[in-house]
């Protein structure tokens, strides 16, 4: 019988953190694709300096000769980059694939009724940032988590167990106590490190790795207003 709950985290350092609440105790998972999600950090890294360049010499041929024909080395650099980010779209689809896999078959093996996922649609980078890894970064969890929908349907469940919800605070109090914390470095350190590997809890006065306590605050996300049903990132 599925009646357990679960919460699914976009992690710092792997792509998934998931954590099942099962009589008061979790269950937790990290999912990585490490060699995939360099592979992708690689090629995107290269679509970024080939961009710049064909931007730069298509507009310079543009203004000098306008309405001529680009030249062929260009056309060659303009299909390269093409070619490119396919390879990147390919490697979304694979990476989406096997995270999903993980997450569904983790999710069965504990009887996972209703499963909920961090809402990155409302995440935006920083003002003015070139970078768009962010984004792409948000659409390529919108693809994880259709991908999960689509296979726990397969498997029976209802489109509405896959929910989505606001992880405003989420990686920022304590799942045990509700107050307040901060990322450091490690399990020993109490000072504040951004981008850390654990949280710390100055009430508890513990350490949890930061993006299981994240996916646990999740699961209880539900009985705020935050919850949206059925809907994707």
């Amino acid at each position: 019988e599925y009646t357990t709950e679960a919460g699914a985290d976009r992690g710092l350092r792997v792509p998934v953190a998931l954590s099942v609440e099962k009589d008061t105790k979790f269950v937790d998972l990290l999912i990585s694709v490490e060699p995939l999600i360099a592979k992708r950090m690689l090629l995107r890294k290269n679509a970024s300096v080939l961009q710049s360049k064909v931007d730069k010499r298509k507009s310079n041929w543009e203004q000098k000769r306008p309405g001529q024909k680009l030249p062929q080395s260009l056309s060659r650099r303009l299909k390269h980059f093409t070619a490119t980010w396919d390879k990147i779209r390919r490697l979304d689809r694979e990476i989406a694939r096997i995270i999903a896999a993980k997450t569904v078959w983790f999710c069965e093996e504990h009887d996972v009724k209703k499963l909920f996922f961090e809402d990155l649609r409302g995440f935006q980078g920083h003002a003015g940032s070139k970078d768009l890894s962010w984004s792409l970064n948000a659409k390529l969890w919108g693809k994880i988590i259709e991908t999960v929908r689509y296979m726990r349907e397969s498997l029976g469940h209802s489109k509405y167990s896959v929910w989505t919800v606001n992880p405003r605070y989420t990686s920022q109090t304590c799942h045990v106590c509700g107050e307040g914390g901060f990322r450091v470095n490690d399990e020993r350190s109490k000072a504040k490190k951004k981008g850390g590997e654990f949280f710390y809890c100055t009430k508890c006065d513990v350490h949890h790795h930061a993006d299981i306590n994240a996916a646990r605050n999740i699961i209880h996300v539900q009985s705020k207003s935050s919850v949206v049903p059925g809907r994707t990132a």
